[in-house]
């Protein structure tokens, strides 16, 4: 049995999940598909996708978060920006055995051994330019720098489905206080260039953690966060998450609720409240 499940998003666009609370997504062109992301690497996704597809798959990362770069491992080659290159030393198969088990203390018992986890072994890792485009076949993806949750964070335009593919880029949680993380100004700018040059063109936006279609507004109410925060204005709601890496930092919600808000809006940030900029 798979321990993987999948789900038809239309326009031969489909959701993986599997073993880690993160969605991957197989766009399938005529000549070749994309997978974007890989998790956290337990069980073989490179086996998985070959039973949804018989075009040949390359894979392409929206950053190198070990909960989404994990699975890199399984493949000979992936593509993702080099600005994160150095968060893989993060990506050890103990630290993702790490992950898997603490995301096992929360939800409960998931279909996974230490086993199935694949090693760290070396492969091709090809950089990603901004505006490069991926021709599939009767389809293109655009990579499109959405930095500020890291520092190389990609966002991907599927021109046939108008889907815009963003990662953790922009989300109800969207995480800044992190060390890979880019300043506030600096990931507003990222926003606004997001909001002005792609949202006209996108269908849906489409996240990994949690959902996959979001609210076409989130990405102006992550952006009032941003506003909110450099203006000394916003709820300052103290930071709760069941992860124990991020217990004692000095970590703030913009809005209350945190990746539910109170006011019924979809889109929030956690910052570094000591380092506003």
């Amino acid at each position: 049995m798979s321990r993987f499940t999948a789900r038809d998003l239309g326009h031969d666009v489909i959701r993986i999940e599997g073993q880690g609370a993160v969605g991957m997504y197989l766009v399938i062109g005529e000549k070749k598909a994309v997978l974007l992301d890989t998790a956290l690497g337990a069980n073989n996704i490179r086996e998985y996708v070959q039973t949804l597809t018989d075009r040949p798959v390359e894979v392409y990362l929206t950053h190198g978060h070990l909960d989404h770069a994990g699975g890199m491992y399984w493949f000979d080659e992936v593509h993702m920006s080099h600005k994160d290159l150095g968060m893989l030393k993060g990506n050890s198969k103990q630290d993702r055995i790490d992950y898997l088990n603490l995301i096992r203390s929360i939800a409960g018992n998931s279909e996974w051994t230490e086993d199935d986890v694949c090693d760290v072994r070396d492969i091709s890792v090809v950089d990603i330019a901004d505006g490069e485009v991926i021709d599939l076949g009767g389809r293109t993806l655009t990579a499109i720098d959405f930095s500020g949750h890291t520092r190389g964070s990609m966002a991907f335009y599927d021109d046939r489905s108008g889907y815009l593919f963003v990662g953790d880029c922009c989300n109800n949680s969207t995480f800044l206080f992190l060390e890979d993380s880019t300043s506030l100004t600096h990931y507003l700018e990222s926003l606004k260039r997001i909001k002005e040059e792609w949202m006209p063109k996108v269908s849906h936006m489409v996240i990994c953690h949690d959902y996959d279609f979001v609210p076409a507004d989130c990405i102006d109410n992550v952006a009032e966060c941003c506003r909110l925060v450099l203006e000394g204005k916003d709820d300052q709601e103290t930071f709760v998450h069941p992860n124990p890496m991020f217990a004692g930092m000095p970590v703030r919600w913009a809005k209350k609720g945190g990746a539910d808000r109170t006011d019924g809006k979809f889109g929030n940030i956690a910052y570094n409240y000591k380092k506003v900029n």
